[in-house]
């Protein structure tokens, strides 16, 4: 069994058996990397062009993102060794909920995804905004806490109830 592989880069360096899985030294070797409970530092090897907080913060939906210890703060990831790295960073409410994404791509910018929820933990809207728009769906739901209906808006007038749900 034959496999071609169409995409295959070489690596400029080589590591060790010793430090092959340094990120600092390799960071060509790296894919993904997680960091939890705080944001971290730009500057060091993945995180290298990392946005600053203050950066973040002024996207957060309450002026600075939130409530980090025990979570996934941020997220660096690429799909080759030739790209550089995107980031992505999460927020969240008081009761743990995630209350935004952050994503910032080095050739589009940055995006974020809000939600909002009601006292069932239920998602009440979701609000998708870049650089050049804003777009928001919000979803009802029926007394058994199943949604019943979702709407949105298309330009300056309301497109009420575009989904109708029957449960039998």
């Amino acid at each position: 069994m034959r496999h071609w592989a169409l995409h295959y880069e070489a690596h400029p360096q080589t590591a060790t058996l010793d430090d092959f899985e340094d990120m600092a030294a390799h960071t060509e070797f790296t894919r993904i990397a997680i960091s939890y409970d705080k944001l971290p530092r730009p500057g060091q090897s993945v995180w290298k062009h990392f946005p600053p907080s203050s950066q973040w913060d002024q996207l957060a939906p309450r002026g600075s993102v939130r409530n980090l210890k025990g979570r996934e703060a941020a997220a660096a990831y690429r799909e080759r060794a030739s790209e550089p790295f995107h980031y992505t960073v999460l927020s969240y409410d008081e009761r743990g909920r995630v209350e935004a994404i952050l994503r910032c791509t080095e050739n589009m910018g940055f995006d974020a995804v809000y939600y909002h929820y009601n006292s069932m933990n239920l998602v009440t809207s979701v609000t998708i905004s870049d650089a050049l728009r804003s777009h928001t769906t919000w979803y009802g739901y029926d007394h058994q806490g199943r949604v019943d209906s979702v709407w949105t808006t298309l330009g300056s007038s309301y497109m009420n109830t575009v989904l109708n749900c029957s449960y039998t």
